[in-house]
């Protein structure tokens, strides 16, 4: 019994200190990222990945473009993936 108390306050001990504070400079930091909006801006070597991985033709549309949404095949001439979020980090 003495040993579940004994553990259960170290636990408490350790924990109760370490509180995150947000600061300017991490906020600062979510500035530097570029968004982009289109398939067009995924850079080549990403592509080339991507067409490996899939083992053919890497297709994605654009988020205003209709895409298959499901694992159901509807129509087999439009992408089954959306880009949803393409960043990149500023690097200067």
């Amino acid at each position: 019994m003495k040993q579940i108390f004994l553990a259960l306050f170290i636990l408490f001990l350790s924990c109760s200190g370490k509180e995150k504070k947000v600061t300017n400079e991490n906020l600062q930091l979510s500035d530097k990222w570029i968004e982009y909006k289109t398939k067009d801006s995924i850079p080549k070597l990403l592509k080339l990945v991507l067409d490996k991985l899939n083992k053919e033709s890497f297709k994605i549309a654009n988020q205003d473009e209709v895409f298959n949404a499901t694992d159901v095949m509807l129509n087999d001439s439009i992408p089954n993936k959306q880009l949803r979020l393409l960043a990149t980090k500023d690097n200067k």
